[in-house]
């Protein structure tokens, strides 16, 4: 249900977990596997071989030239070889398998710094020291972006340190039913959140400052070479955004109420917390940005052309780790939820363990069980529990049965209307199912069938049974 003119859908399933505690789960003797390809991109070019004894933290895998992050191994123990490994989206991927141990110290890791990127990308200086260490640092780290999309961080911060950003935004609005992760950890580290974003917004700002001035004077001031440039006023130019969804007045504790009493105690002018209608899909990277900078990004634009930068929550506090403690992307918090499990919760998972021993830690229920990876609006069905949690999986949704038992068979459209109601991006599935049947392209570009986000409303919503989305999806292909 759309909630005052606003498109969406309000989601449900939250309460299972959201005032559940992230629970750490330890690194026992099991297999350990590492996708050498995790994101879009080029597959990781491993740097260890079968026998050798590694530690937690330790590089395992090194980039490939190109669009690639490098992977850390996040227990001690010994490589056993590369084997193809299923991943949450059903594709077998090489993968180093580690054989862990079960004395690994989660408290404890390693992290030797590679060579330096900016360097090699930049020899004429074009970026500023302080954006120069922000990028090296996430890139030595294997961060990628944590949402879902899995997308090399320092890829998407050397774009953004091109152009001129105003706003860099920390995506909390956890729009997906059931999912809680962000919230708790908005909830238990706020402090990383807001330092970890002032770190990016200062770098930033250092960079813009230095290509305002570079387009009138080419000579590089003192002051440009000091690293922190602001306004007239005093503040950065570069501004920082948190946006979450709105809590409940008697939830207690709530995440906006912790980020905003660390912003007040360290006396912060140059953040601020967002709190947005608790709707589906609200967190979605396009929606996220105009409804917090009124800014809109079109089909095949970033939202850097529209002078903004998004990262999830879990990116930006692994950021903060990578430069306050030298933590590479080695562990993330995941939801585990749904009436399939006993003990559903947030709990903190090292990175390449599988399924199944997260799911045996919840307590998967012994009947017939549909698991999801990820939110049950985009996430994927998994087929095995060998299947590897990787840094971008934020989810295992655990429901009793088959996922759509449905009554009502795909039928003729009703034109009830509702799922135009429902679209975020005010678009008429309807209209648009219609132009891809029939094969009318122009059509259905003129009717902005490339704006479509796939979010799956307007399936949720037909009474028809009609799966909209996915005749969309795949027509915006041809």
């Amino acid at each position: 249900m759309a909630d005052k003119g606003v498109a969406g859908l309000s989601h449900v399933g939250k309460y299972f977990t959201k005032d559940k505690p992230i629970i750490e789960i330890e690194a026992k003797e099991a297999e350990y596997s590492f996708p050498l390809k995790q994101h879009i991109g080029k597959q990781a070019i491993p740097v260890v071989k079968p026998g050798d004894k590694v530690k937690r933290g330790q590089l395992i895998a090194k980039e490939a030239k190109g669009l690639s992050i490098c992977i850390h191994s996040s227990v001690d123990g010994t490589v056993i070889g590369i084997a193809k490994k299923v991943t949450v989206d059903g594709t077998m991927v090489d993968s180093i398998v580690v054989r862990g141990n079960k004395s690994s110290d989660t408290k404890r890791y390693i992290w030797t710094k590679t060579e330096n990127y900016c360097t090699k990308q930049s020899p004429d200086g074009k970026f500023s020291k302080g954006m120069c260490e922000l990028i090296d640092i996430v890139r030595s780290a294997g961060i990628m972006g944590m949402g879902g999309a899995g997308y090399p961080t320092y890829a998407k911060y050397a774009l953004a340190a091109k152009k001129s950003i105003d706003y860099v935004i920390a995506n909390g609005a956890e729009c997906e039913p059931y999912l809680t992760a962000d919230y708790r950890l908005m909830v238990e580290k706020p402090k990383n959140i807001v330092l970890g974003l002032c770190e990016i917004i200062r770098r930033l700002s250092d960079e813009k400052n230095i290509t305002n001035v570079v387009k009138i004077n080419k000579n590089y001031s003192k002051e440009q070479k000091a690293g922190r440039f602001k306004n007239d006023t005093g503040e950065l130019s570069v501004k920082g955004i948190i946006a979450l969804e709105k809590q409940n007045l008697n939830t207690s504790p709530r995440a906006n109420d912790a980020l905003e009493g660390v912003i007040r105690a360290g006396k912060i002018t140059d953040i601020q917390v967002v709190t947005l209608p608790s709707i589906y899909p609200r967190g979605a990277e396009k929606i996220l940005v105009k409804s917090v900078t009124g800014r809109q990004v079109d089909s095949g634009m970033l939202p850097s052309d529209v002078g903004c930068v998004v990262s999830n929550i879990h990116t930006v506090n692994a950021i903060y780790e990578a430069i306050a403690y030298r933590k590479p992307l080695i562990d993330r918090v995941i939801t585990v939820s749904g009436d399939g499990v006993r003990y559903p919760g947030n709990y903190l998972v090292p990175i390449g363990v599988s399924c199944k021993d997260v799911l045996n830690e919840a307590g998967i229920i012994e009947e017939s069980v549909t698991v999801i990876a990820g939110g049950p609006m985009m996430g994927h069905v998994i087929f095995s529990d060998e299947t590897v949690i990787t840094g971008s999986v934020n989810g295992l949704i655990c429901i009793k049965g088959t996922l759509c038992n449905k009554e009502i068979k795909d039928s003729s459209c009703i034109r009830c209307g509702k799922c135009i109601e429902v679209c975020p991006m005010g678009l008429s599935p309807v209209n648009l199912v219609q132009c891809a049947l029939s094969g009318a392209g122009k059509s259905f570009i003129k009717n902005g069938g490339k704006e479509c986000m796939k979010c799956g409303s307007c399936s949720y919503v037909c009474p028809a049974g009609r799966e909209l989305t996915a005749i969309i999806a795949t027509f915006s292909k041809k």
